[in-house]
């Protein structure tokens, strides 16, 4: 018979008499045998207490469907085969055996005829854990990224594989995530769970995995994009360009975009005095925009707005602004300060005001008064384009007061302090050679010579001025009236830094000019060799007359106090009747009186003290009539 093949049969009786009537099975019977056994058995995976095994159907059925397999194991050592399973599958995972025992395995295959005959695995399987590095696979997250609705949930299953069992940690912004009852993450053996309920925009955002056990770690990332409306634009709106009738608004884009492109922004206005919002556009592209046809003179507020598929965001407002000229009136100028006066003019300047108002100040307004009036009179017709101005209407032996004013395309400004009072004669020259002679840490002592013109009238004293640091203003630094050549400034603090300068004043009353600024210099306790400061007439031959009156002086820099001593061509001097010194801590100076020939030579001047030494010298020729004349001897 055809093996696989239906037969049905039937029998038929006789006897003596004859052959009777047949009965036939009413079922077909199916010609089968055992199937061959599975050709291929292995392990898939082994842990410390199971194992899976696969393998292949039966090259041949035996003509009827396979019905299952049977399994069996034997452990490595042991003598019976354990039954350790069933299955129609061609896969099973045999659990509950014992750790780092070896065991053998089998599988017979089962039809209607039976058991095939045994497959059975060659080598023993050895249980223990198969130690596997964590690896996540995110090919099922284009960018990583995944999306939800806000208020919707969200589940999310990222495949993961490792052994042992990889711990898992999720974090956000650096701070590690515990689960709550709206977040959830899950590791099981072939992934990681990650569950979100009623999403909102704050739980958009990268959120970084950590998976790891003892054979490894991995890194890997999820972005959590919840599709909303974006959040506020970002303030302060600010408001640039403002004109009389116009304002440019200027934004930063909303931190968070709600998981779709930003498409508008929708920009509203109210006027201060009403509780009105009026849509100005809500065709925005940008983050700026210029806002016109406002009414000049009013107060407004401004309204913005970001928009994308989702819906419209929250607003930030604007500060109040006025919408007015652009500019405004600039501030005064500086105090007006004179810097050259004579009989017949005055020379005025000043500084340009400290703020222009947003307008350039194209010129000045000059105006002057006798200080016994009360009527201040325009110096000028034309506008003073510079920042200074020569008066020439002035009239002789008059004090006279100045004041300024700035003025811009808005306007003028007030005007500036009134100056300090001047009188309209030929002023004297200003104080020369300034400089410092001594430093301590609380006082500064200054020197100089008179000027070289008195302006036609004795000098009887002088100003001294200060400024301390270098963006100071400056102030008088002394009190009552000085009339030596030399001043203590004291009452300064210490380590500050000052900057000096000296006015002279004549007799009726004309003020100099302030002469070279010396410094800047600190107050500390100074020490050092000393320094002799030798006048540029020094640097020639000095020539007196006979019988005349000398004085030698050379100006000193020396702490501490040193010695002084007096040479005259290599022998120390000493006082007599005719020769006298004078010593101070700024200068040394030798007298000669009814000098002769004899007096010519060079002189030096030797200074010392703990610190060091300097000298200087000077070649004095005194010039006399001459002698008789003297007679040839004969020869």
């Amino acid at each position: 018979m055809l093996e696989g093949g239906v037969f049905y049969f039937r029998v038929t009786g006789e006897n003596d008499y004859g052959v009777g009537v047949s009965a036939e099975t009413k079922d077909g019977t199916k010609i089968t045998e055992k199937p061959s056994p599975p050709p291929k058995l292995g392990a898939t995976d082994v842990t410390k207490e199971s194992v899976a095994l696969a393998w292949a159907k039966p090259d041949h059925d035996g003509g009827s469907r396979i019905t299952g397999y049977l399994l069996e194991a034997l452990e490595k050592g042991q003598e019976k085969w354990v039954k350790c399973g069933v299955t129609k599958s061609v896969h099973f995972t045999v659990c509950g055996l014992r750790e780092n025992a070896e065991y053998f395995f089998r599988v017979r295959a089962e039809n209607h005829a039976g058991f095939s005959d045994i497959k059975e695995m060659l080598t023993p399987v050895l249980l223990k854990d198969q130690l596997e590095s964590p690896e996540m696979n995110m090919n099922d997250f284009p960018h990583n990224t995944v999306y939800v609705r806000a208020g919707s949930n969200l589940k999310c299953e990222i495949p993961l594989t490792g052994r042992p069992l990889p711990k898992v940690s999720l974090s956000k912004d650096n701070v590690l995530l515990k689960s709550t009852m709206r977040f959830n993450s899950e590791v099981t053996p072939d992934s990681i769970k990650v569950t979100l309920r009623e999403s909102i925009a704050g739980d958009s955002g990268r959120y970084d995995i950590i998976a790891s056990n003892s054979n490894g770690t991995t890194t890997s990332f999820l972005n959590i994009v919840v599709l909303d409306r974006p959040s506020a634009p970002i303030g302060p709106v600010q408001m640039l360009d403002i004109t009389e009738d116009s304002v440019s608004l200027e934004w930063l884009p909303p931190a968070y975009e709600g998981g779709s492109p930003i498409t508008n922004y929708v920009i509203l206005k109210k006027e201060v005095t009403s509780a009105n919002w009026v849509e100005v556009s809500s065709a925005v592209a940008r983050c700026t925009m210029k806002i016109m046809k406002l009414t000049t003179g009013l107060a407004y507020q401004f309204r913005v707005r970001a928009e994308n598929k989702y819906g419209v965001s929250e607003h930030i407002d604007s500060e109040t602004v006025a919408v007015n000229l652009p500019y405004t009136v600039p501030e005064a100028p500086s105090t007006p300060e004179i810097t050259a006066v004579t009989k017949e003019t005055v020379t005025v300047a000043w500084n340009e005001p400290k703020s222009d108002g947003g307008s350039h100040v194209f010129g000045y307004h000059l105006q002057m008064k006798d200080r016994n009036s009360i009527l201040w009179q325009k110096v000028n017709k034309m506008v003073i384009r510079a920042a200074h101005y020569k008066v020439t209407d002035i009239s002789a032996g008059l004090i006279y007061e100045f004041k300024v004013a700035a003025e811009n395309a808005a306007g003028n400004s007030p005007f500036s302090e009134v100056s300090d009072a001047v009188l309209a004669i030929d002023a004297c020259e200003p104080p020369i050679s300034l400089r410092i002679s001594d430093i301590t840490k609380h006082s500064i002592s200054l020197a100089w010579h008179k000027p070289n013109y008195d302006g036609g009238s004795s000098i009887n004293g002088y100003v001294i001025e200060k400024k301390e640091g270098a963006n100071a203003r400056w102030s008088k630094a002394n009190l009552t009236n000085v009339t030596d050549t030399r001043y203590t400034v004291t009452g300064l603090t210490q380590d500050e830094t000052y900057e000096f300068r000296v006015m002279a004043k004549n007799a009726v009353g004309s003020v100099s000019n302030p002469s070279t600024v010396v410094g800047p210099a600190t107050c500390v306790d100074t020490y050092g060799a000393p320094e002799i400061e030798i006048p540029q007439e020094y640097f020639s031959e000095v020539k007196y007359r006979a019988e005349s009156s000398v004085e030698l002086t050379f100006n000193i820099i020396a702490k501490p106090a040193p010695t002084i001593e007096w040479f005259k061509d290599g022998r120390e001097l000493a006082p007599t009747s005719q020769l006298a010194f004078k010593h101070t801590f700024e200068s040394t100076s030798l007298f000669l009186n009814d000098t002769t020939r004899l007096n010519s030579g060079t002189y030096e001047v030797r200074v010392k003290n703990s610190m060091g030494s300097a000298s200087a010298i000077v070649r004095l020729l005194i010039q006399d009539k001459p002698g008789p004349p003297r007679w040839r001897d004969r020869v």
